[in-house]
């Protein structure tokens, strides 16, 4: 055991020094130099390497944290890769774009100068854009990849990258695979050299792009809409409050909703104006009620039939909806799907144009009213271990084979999907297809609320809940794995009075049959996942986070009844907080 400390610590002081050795801007200087002995650790004692949903993590000096030289390893390790498929590739380029956040204009330049200096071609968007634009960019350009700069609902602190295949997916494993392999020629990035700027754009080595994009993005989301006429005829009559949480995400949403017919739309003031800091807000997640409260209040002076959030890069959406008190109820992603899928589904019957062959892809921690809804209109669900990585993979598939015609996609954390143009998670869609929603059944006399009320009365009442454990440092990743592994080889029987049906252990690849101590195979991509489910259908799941050392608990409760349904979830949730709280 000392041997190993006394290893890590060599390496951590050896890449310590080298910083310390090396050349870099005066603010990274200043913040080495501070660093206290405690801290350095942390900050060097492993690289940020890229893996299932890209690199993320604070940003600030050293190896284990975002900042130009870690960007700079992973754009030249793209490069490379991109250089070894030949020539063709590299004059294709790559798309660059950016969310609102601190420092993700700056990383998205440093990339674009590495590849102009590996004489590869650079998009780089002149404002910071909808991650969907850009997964939407990379096919309209037909460019080789594209790279995204961003960190979804994660506070200021954080940043990220994700890097899209030539077909405008997030990048598969076997992608990831050589992208390493490059990426570990270049350690640190301490050693990457870039383009001068002035010179990538004078030899065409690094291009702006403007708003040809957002038109050309925006002329597609046109083929969203179910129904234009009832849009036009009754859009104005939609009352919408949208926050984008202080990012710039809301100029895109705002366009596409105007353009569909939507322009009753209500600012929250203090949340429209981008902010590199989210400094109204502690994290910028569509799904805190505290982020909300001054979009209820605008919604309830202003009588809004509903409330949208979308987080900084327009990747997530929160749809609140007025119930039949006058007041404003935050729904579940879950919750929010099962009317999506709902309404969809009922417009496409009534026009003959619901496929037999049609399939919805979900999160595997996103089950609930939505696969109720699908199963009576006969159709298939299919779960994915991999979010919107897996979900985009399977439309590019279907596009190609024909074999299932994708209908929707959806994931546990608010990110949703209905057009194969962008192979991908679009709040900007989702957006249009709410408000659409919303319009639709005010027509006929009724609403969102009530519609979700009756899925309820028909199909039986579904809870969902999720909560999030966020350790510290190097300690918290290996009280992380201790708790995986312990929930994982020390299954107990039974949570809230009812007994464990069935463990599924997506990382294993395997299914347990907990009462019958027998296993089998689950055909699905491995993930650091475990979900439970209890002998009446409900479940929860535990799932370890990849940019920080976080565990994340999922539950959900069925029953006939809203109160016992409410009830069940509660007494579940807190068994299981007790019992991964007892292992920490």
């Amino acid at each position: 055991m000392y041997a190993i400390v006394e290893q890590l610590d060599n390496v951590v002081q050896r890449r310590y020094n080298r910083w310390k050795q090396a050349e870099m801007p005066p603010y990274l200087k200043k913040e080495l130099n501070e660093l206290k002995s405690a801290e350095i650790t942390d900050r060097f004692y492993k690289y940020l390497d890229y893996g299932s949903d890209g690199i993320q993590g604070k940003v600030g000096v050293g190896t284990n944290r975002m900042n130009i030289f870690t960007l700079r390893r992973v754009s030249q390790g793209l490069a490379d890769e991109i250089k070894a498929r030949g020539f063709a590739a590299q004059q294709r380029g790559v798309v660059i774009g950016y969310d609102s956040r601190y420092f993700s204009r700056g990383f998205a330049e440093q990339a674009a100068l590495v590849l102009a200096h590996n004489h590869i071609k650079a998009y780089l968007f002149e404002q910071a854009r909808p991650t969907s634009v850009l997964a939407f960019a990379v096919r309209w350009l037909h460019a080789a990849a594209g790279i995204v700069l961003a960190a979804g609902n994660y506070a200021a602190v954080y940043n990220g990258c994700r890097i899209y295949s030539d077909i405008g997916i997030p990048i598969q494993d076997d992608a990831i695979g050589r992208l390493a392999h490059f990426m570990s020629h270049w350690h640190d990035g301490l050693q990457v050299e870039t383009s001068n700027p002035e010179e990538a754009l004078k030899t065409g080595r690094l291009i702006m792009v403007g708003s040809e994009i957002d038109e050309a993005y925006l002329e597609y989301m046109q083929q969203v809409p179910l129904s234009k006429e009832t849009n036009q005829l009754l859009g104005a009559s939609v009352r919408i409050v949208f926050t984008p949480l202080q990012s710039a995400a809301g100029e895109m949403v705002k366009h596409a909703l105007e353009q569909a017919g939507f322009t009753e739309l209500y600012p929250v003031p203090e949340q429209q104006q981008p902010d590199l800091f989210f400094s109204a807000l502690n994290q910028p997640d569509p799904y805190l009620l505290e982020n909300l409260k001054p979009a209820f209040a605008i919604a309830r002076r202003t009588n809004a039939d509903l409330i949208l959030s979308a987080n900084p890069e327009a990747s997530e959406l929160s749809l609140s909806v007025k119930t039949e008190l006058g007041k404003y109820e935050l729904l579940t992603a879950s919750q929010t799907a099962a009317l999506l899928i709902s309404y969809m589904f009922l417009r496409k019957s009534g026009q003959s144009n619901l496929p037999p062959n049609g399939i919805v892809l979900r999160s595997v921690l996103a089950e609930g009213l939505a696969d109720e809804v699908i199963a009576h209109y006969g159709l298939m669900t299919a779960g994915v271990t991999a979010g919107f990585r897996q979900i985009a993979a399977q439309i590019a598939s279907y596009d190609i084979s024909g074999s299932r015609a994708f209908l929707f996609g959806y994931e546990e954390d608010g990110g949703y999907t209905s057009g194969g143009f962008v192979r991908d998670k679009d709040a900007v869609q989702t957006a249009l297809l709410i408000a659409e929603m919303c319009a639709y059944y005010k027509s006929v006399g009724t609403s969102a609320y009530q519609h979700l009320q009756q899925l309820y009365e028909a199909f039986g009442w579904f809870q969902e809940d999720q909560v999030k454990l966020t350790l510290a440092g190097l300690e918290g990743w290996q009280q992380l794995r201790i708790v995986m592994e312990r929930m994982r080889s020390e299954c107990p029987r039974m949570i809230a009075g009812l007994r464990i049906k069935y463990l599924y252990d997506y990382r294993r690849g395997e299914q347990l049959d907990v009462m019958r101590s027998r296993t089998k195979p689950v055909n699905l991509p491995h993930a650091d996942i475990l979900k439970f489910i209890l002998e009446d259908g409900s479940w929860y799941g535990i799932k370890a986070a990849s940019a920080e050392p976080e565990i994340r608990m999922f539950f959900g409760s069925r029953e006939q009844g809203r109160q016992a349904c409410r009830r069940k979830l509660a007494a579940i949730r807190s068994d299981v907080l007790y019992t991964v709280e007892s292992i920490i």
